[in-house]
């Protein structure tokens, strides 16, 4: 059996609440009854998803003695994640909250996003900085379904609980929802291969020479932009400051057993 918990912070919008339609929860309860340790937390604005990702979190390590999962359930788009209250979290800020949480617990941090293009989030390694957010990111490449994407996660805590690897879980997300588009991505091999990117555009820009047009080392000025890691559109990676929420769309292949848990195996 895996060693940790999984740590639900869920932020629906106003008109599923006023639907009663919670999917964190009902994750919450079939993670209960499956017996896989599990919290919740209700974020309805930056400070309670601060708090969510602080106090909260504090308080279920202290009594689990364990390693979480974060485990996010939101509207989003390709740039972040929405919250209740209208304010809308950016990938690069979100990235911020995460990274000493990586930290502490040995970057082993496991994060799975249920959110519309919640791929994107793997936008959280490409940082120019000794760290980053997370081992591995669990999501989905395009528009999930309300009950593909409970489903899906259901059925990936199952597995991933009963001490199959990340992979094995993930096939059994696809196979349970018959949807490919569930995967999932490695930060450190993200990272490495957005800086490996970056410094092949400096180098190209370096070795072209300068022209009456800005050709040569003006090319630089592109670089702050990702266009393509892994088949998924990147987007701009500079910094910004919580601000209200552009639209953000609402729920609509990896194979073998490969990648070793930070979390662990009990014996």
């Amino acid at each position: 059996m895996v060693q940790g918990f999984v740590h639900v912070i869920e932020s629906p919008s106003p008109q599923d609440l006023l639907d009663g339609r919670t999917e964190g929860r009902a994750l919450g309860e079939a993670l209960k009854l499956a017996e896989i340790p599990q919290c919740y937390s209700l974020a309805t604005d930056a400070r309670t998803l601060t708090t969510a990702l602080g106090e909260r979190l504090q308080a279920a390590v202290r009594h689990y003695k364990s390693t979480p999962i974060l485990h996010f359930s939101a509207h989003g788009n390709s740039n972040g994640i929405g919250l209740t209250g209208g304010q809308f979290i950016c990938w690069s800020d979100l990235e911020e909250m995460l990274r000493p949480i990586h930290r502490f617990f040995d970057n082993g941090l496991l994060v799975c996003m249920s959110s519309c293009e919640s791929s994107s989030a793997m936008q959280m390694a490409m940082v120019d900085e000794p760290d980053h957010a997370f081992w591995a990111l669990v999501s989905h490449m395009g528009r999930p379904s309300w009950s593909d994407a409970a489903v899906g996660f259901i059925a990936f805590y199952h597995r991933f609980f009963k001490g199959h690897g990340i992979e094995a879980a993930v096939q059994a997300m696809q196979d349970a929802t018959g949807d490919t588009n569930f995967a999932m991505w490695e930060g450190a091999r993200i990272k490495a291969n957005w800086l490996a990117r970056m410094q092949q555009r400096i180098d190209t820009a370096i070795a072209q020479p300068a022209s009456p047009q800005g050709q040569g080392l003006g090319a630089l000025s592109g670089i702050g932009r990702v266009d393509r890691i892994g088949g998924v559109s990147g987007g701009a990676l500079g910094r910004a400051s919580l601000r209200p929420s552009p639209d953000v769309q609402q729920p609509g292949t990896t194979s073998g057993d490969s990648t070793p848990s930070p979390l662990g195996n009990s014996s």
